[in-house]
């Protein structure tokens, strides 16, 4: 990293408040209804989808305009290929159960360095988004079997 470069830190901050911000506008999309339809393939999509990439891509190329961009909403630019970090973004993973009103989504954001998810190191990031609730306070995330 060069001493120019923005931390793990400061990126993993970056995406938790820009992963946040995006959850609170799925949530308030889902409210207000929203326009479903399958993309190639049969997977389904919302406005939702595309609203809460917009706002992720604007928050984090703002802050970030070094950084390649991969989405699954967005069309693949091969530019990202030749930077040495990017944001890879799924803006609602779960889209299935997002439409059904169903808690079992997340908005998913990582930085990839050098080819590697940062920080690659001995810590592990995660922000899940809109933040998980039981009983008015934070649940962890259900155990993997």
């Amino acid at each position: 990293m060069s001493p120019t470069s923005p931390s793990v830190e400061a990126d993993l901050e970056l995406i938790r408040a820009a992963a946040l911000e995006a959850g609170r506008l799925a949530l308030e999309a889902r409210a207000e209804g929203l326009k479903v339809w399958s993309k190639e393939g049969g997977s389904p999509v919302t406005d939702a989808d595309l609203a809460v990439d917009t706002l992720l891509k604007l928050r984090l190329k703002t802050a970030r305009p070094n950084y390649g961009w991969l989405s699954e909403e967005t069309a693949d630019d091969e530019a990202r290929l030749q930077m040495r970090r990017l944001f890879v973004v799924d803006p609602i993973d779960g889209t299935a159960a997002y439409i059904r009103n169903k808690p079992w989504f997340t908005v998913c954001v990582a930085v990839v360095e050098d080819g590697r998810p940062s920080p690659h190191r001995s810590r592990r990031a995660r922000a899940h988004a809109p933040p998980r609730r039981s009983a008015g306070r934070p649940r962890p995330p259900p155990r993997r079997r």
